[in-house]
C-alpha cells in the first residue's frame, strides 16, 4: 500500500509534459525533508495573513493535518501521495517589505537562495501560490530549473489552477472552519460534469504580466 502511495507514474506524467526527460523518485526521509523546508523557510513566513488568501488554507489547514495528526504512525505519503508538500508563504514576502534592501513586488534578499538549496533536483514537489506570477515571479525563480515542483497556483500561473476562494475569520482556526463548512456545502452541489452552464473568470485584461490576456 505504501509503495503504491509513492508511486511515480501520475507525477511523471504531469511533469514530464514540460521536461520529458526528468526522472523521480520518494526520499526515504520523506517526513525530515518536509520539516527542513519549513525551517529553511521560516525566516520569511509572516504568520496568518488573511482567510481570503488560499496560501493561508494550504499552509494551516493542510500543513496542520499533517504535523498534528493523532496517529504517528501514518507516513507522509497518506496525506500527499508521491509529492513532498512545500509548507511556505510566496505571497506575503512579495508583498510585505519589512527590511531595508526588499523591493516593491519582488522576494526579499535570500528568499530564493534559500529555497533553491533546500529543493532537490529528483523530489517531486507540491506548492501552492496566490501570486498572478505563480512562483516565477519576476523571472527570480525558473520552473526549468525545478521543473520537479508542481505548482497549484490561485493566480493561474503553474500546472493547476486554483479558484480565488473566499473564507471568513481573523485566525487559522476560523479559517479553517470555515472553510470545512465551504466543503460541506460544495458536497451538496451538482458535480461540475452535470451543470447546464460554466461560467469562468480568468480576471482583468490589464492586470496580467506581459499583456497574456490581451
Amino acid at each position: 500500500v505504501e509503495k503504491r502511495r509513492r508511486d511515480m507514474s501520475r507525477a511523471l506524467q504531469c511533469l514530464q509534459l514540460t521536461t520529458p526527460s526528468l526522472q523521480l523518485h520518494y526520499p526515504m526521509d520523506a517526513e525530515h525533508h518536509t520539516e527542513e523546508i519549513m525551517r529553511v523557510m521560516r525566516p520569511w513566513n509572516r504568520g496568518f495573513v488573511g482567510s481570503h488568501d488560499v496560501e493561508d488554507i494550504w499552509n494551516t489547514v493542510f500543513a496542520d493535518a499533517w504535523f498534528k495528526r493523532t496517529d504517528k504512525s501514518k507516513r507522509l505519503s497518506q496525506f500527499f501521495g508521491p509529492y513532498i508538500p512545500i509548507f511556505a508563504q510566496f505571497l506575503a514576502p512579495w508583498l510585505l517589505k519589512v527590511g531595508p534592501g526588499d523591493e516593491e513586488f519582488a522576494y526579499p534578499p535570500g528568499f530564493i537562495a534559500a529555497l533553491r538549496s533546500v529543493l532537490r533536483p529528483s523530489v517531486p514537489y507540491v506548492a501552492v501560490s496566490q501570486n498572478a506570477e505563480g512562483l516565477v515571479g519576476k523571472g527570480e525563480f525558473r520552473m526549468s530549473e525545478f521543473p520537479n515542483v508542481l505548482v497549484l497556483s490561485a493566480g493561474g500561473y503553474g500546472h493547476v489552477a486554483l479558484p480565488l476562494f473566499k473564507t471568513y475569520g481573523s485566525t487559522p482556526s476560523e479559517a479553517r472552519q470555515s472553510f470545512d463548512q465551504a466543503l460541506e456545502r460544495q458536497a451538496g452541489r451538482v458535480p461540475v460534469p452535470r451543470r447546464e452552464y460554466f461560467v469562468s473568470y480568468v480576471g482583468s485584461i490589464g492586470n496580467a504580466p506581459h499583456s497574456m490576456r490581451q
